[in-house]
């Protein structure tokens, strides 16, 4: 069985090849076509264990046998048609970024002050605003502060700019108690402050440990083939496009001419489409040999077997 799909396989690259020479296909360079050759070339019957050994220790290049597609062997092999799957097509989705934006930094800074930590935050605030008020009270009864002014409203933006020094133990000095009721307010406030301050940091420490900074791929959350009609699709197949409005005769999906597929990428990585569809060996080649989109694609997530459609989306 295993020679007699290597043969076909075998003929419908000589196949791609020869239409090639008619119409240009970027895939088949004359690298490509070099190594297709006029020939099959020699084949070295082995069990599909030592095959699998033999692919890992690249002595040799191809394997043919049948080997069910796994997220475990996408990570160490190419599957190239015939695929496992009646319709031999897959789909891709342009990689999320990898670095944060100043504006989901700035977006998770909000996000983080839940209820609980407004609440911690109100009442530092709060008792800022109370402990100024005793310190510029008992600065004009005493005179028991170093560099807070008389005037009781100075003295009580002093006491406040004291209350936040030792809340947030920076202790710059410039602002110190000499009297015996004011070091009685000095350490209460600082053991509340930081007892406040600790309630406040684990609350967004919390946060930012469970928050995900980068956003989800709109990909990760399809669940199945119906849920590709939310998405603007686009294919650089005929047969793909066929499959796709044969499981989805409503859906929207763009059709490119045969052998543009450089051109459905860069669109779909520029935001214009959000998936595009196309046989696994496509896939992989762009993915794998063409440093422009590689990284950038990854099949992931369910295949649909039972409706005969391999799907994947970014990495």
């Amino acid at each position: 069985f295993e020679v007699d799909l290597w043969n076909r396989v075998y003929s419908d690259m000589s196949n791609a090849v020869q239409q090639s020479k008619i119409v240009p296909n970027p895939i088949i360079s004359p690298e490509v076509e070099a190594l297709v050759g006029t020939s099959p070339p020699t084949i070295k019957l082995m069990s599909v264990t030592d095959i699998l050994a033999a692919l890992g220790a690249q002595t040799i290049d191809i394997g043919v046998c049948g080997l069910i597609m796994s997220p475990v062997r996408l990570e160490s092999f190419d599957f190239v048609y015939p695929f496992h799957t009646p319709s031999g097509y897959i789909s891709v989705a342009a990689k999320p970024a990898q670095q944060p934006t100043f504006v989901d930094v700035i977006m998770g800074l909000t996000n983080c002050m839940n209820p609980k930590a407004q609440l911690i935050l109100l009442l530092l605030l709060l008792f800022v605003f109370v402990f100024g008020h005793l310190v510029g009270l008992e600065n004009i009864i005493s005179q028991g502060y170093v560099n807070v002014r008389d005037n009781y409203f100075e003295a009580t933006q002093d006491g406040m700019w004291y209350a936040i020094i030792i809340m947030s133990t920076v202790g710059y000095g410039d602002v110190f108690s000499k009297g015996l009721l004011g070091r009685v307010f000095t350490v209460a406030w600082i053991f509340w402050s930081i007892s406040l301050m600790a309630m406040l940091l684990a609350v967004i420490t919390s946060y930012f440990l469970n928050w995900q900074m980068i956003p989800d791929s709109f990909a990760f959350h399809i669940t199945g083939v119906d849920s590709l009609i939310d998405f603007s699709i686009v294919t650089a197949s005929r047969p793909a496009y066929d499959s796709i409005k044969q499981h989805l005769p409503s859906v929207v999906v763009t059709r490119y001419q045969p052998n543009t597929q450089p051109d459905t990428f860069n669109d779909m990585l520029s935001g214009k489409f959000q998936v595009v569809v196309d046989r696994p060996e496509i896939i992989q080649y762009y993915y794998n040999k063409v440093p422009a989109y590689s990284g950038k694609l990854m099949p992931i997530g369910e295949r649909f077997d039972q409706d005969g459609v391999s799907f994947g989306v970014s990495r």
